[in-house]
C-alpha cells in the first residue's frame, strides 16, 4: 500500500457501511473470483471453501450478511468491530486478490523460514511477533493468526475452520514489519546472517522482558525526510502504541 495512492478499506473503520465493504470484499474475492477457473489457485479455493462451508456461506447471500451479521455487527464494542474487521481483511489479504494485493494494508509473515524464502526476492527478514504489553493504555503490533478464529466464534460471526493456505503457516501483520521487531535479515545464496544493529544498543540499555514485548529502541530521526529522498515510496505509516496512521509523502 505504500507503494500506491489507492484506497484500502481501513480496519479502524467501525461503521456498517464499511463492514458491508468488507463482507462484499470477501464474497467478490472467494465466490465470484477465487473458486473459478482450472488454475492451481482455484483449485486451493475451492478446497478453502469445502473446508470452511459455513464461513464461505455465510457471505455468499448478501441478504444473509446484509442483515443478520450486520446486526451482530452493530451490537459489537468498537474495539470487538475493529477486531472483525482486521480479521477478515486479513483473510481478503491472503487470497490475494491482485485487485486486492495492491492496497492491502497486511504483510504476510511466515513461521516456517522455507516458507518464506519462496514469497521473497533476495532478501528474507527474520523477526518476532510481542506478545501483549503488560501497559493497558499502550498495545502492541496488530496482527492476525487465521487459525486462531475463535474469538470471532465468541462474538457470534462467521469464522474460519482452517485458513486459505494452512502450509503456509501465515501471520499477517498489519500495514508492515515495525524495525523495533527485526531481528536482521539473509541475503538470497550467501551464508551471512546480517543482525540489527539496534539489539547491541538495546540490550545494553533494556531488559530481555521488556525487549521482547515492546520491541527494541530504534533511533528513527530523519525517517521522513528519507523516504522523499530516496525512496519511490508515496505514503508510509506510524504507529504509536495505541494507533496506526497512514501518512501521505510530499514528493513535490
Amino acid at each position: 500500500m505504500c507503494w500506491n495512492e489507492k484506497k484500502f478499506i481501513d480496519p479502524d473503520d467501525t461503521s456498517s457501511d464499511n463492514f458491508r465493504s468488507i463482507c462484499e470484499t470477501l464474497k467478490k474475492y472467494i465466490i465470484k473470483e477465487g473458486c473459478k477457473g482450472n488454475t492451481d489457485r482455484a483449485k486451493k479455493m475451492r478446497d478453502f471453501y469445502f473446508r470452511n462451508q459455513r464461513f464461505c456461506y455465510a457471505f455468499e447471500l448478501k441478504k444473509r450478511w446484509k442483515n443478520k451479521w450486520n446486526k451482530k455487527y452493530k451490537l459489537l464494542s468498537d474495539n470487538d468491530k475493529k477486531m472483525v474487521n482486521l480479521y477478515y481483511l486479513s483473510i481478503a489479504h491472503t487470497i490475494n486478490s491482485s485487485e486486492y494485493r495492491i492496497v492491502s494494508s497486511f504483510v504476510s509473515t511466515s513461521t516456517n523460514s522455507r516458507v518464506a524464502e519462496q514469497f521473497t526476492g533476495n532478501v528474507t527478514i527474520y523477526g518476532w511477533v510481542p506478545e501483549s504489553s503488560m501497559q493497558k493504555d499502550i498495545k502492541t503490533i496488530d496482527y492476525v493468526i487465521t487459525k486462531y478464529g475463535f474469538n470471532i466464534k465468541r462474538l457470534g460471526l462467521p469464522y474460519c475452520e482452517t485458513p486459505v493456505y494452512p502450509e503456509q503457516k501465515e501471520i499477517a501483520l498489519r500495514c508492515g514489519i515495525l524495525p523495533h521487531f527485526i531481528i536482521g535479515f539473509k541475503v538470497k545464496g550467501k551464508p551471512n546472517f546480517y543482525v540489527n544493529p539496534a539489539i547491541f544498543s538495546s540490550i545494553d540499555k533494556m531488559k530481555l522482558d521488556d525487549i521482547i514485548c515492546d520491541g527494541l529502541k530504534v533511533d528513527q530521526n530523519g525517517f521522513e525526510e528519507f523516504c522523499n529522498s530516496h525512496t519511490k515510496f508515496k505514503r508510509f505509516y506510524t504507529f504509536d502504541g495505541n494507533k496506526y496512521e497512514i501518512h501521505v509523502l510530499d514528493k513535490n
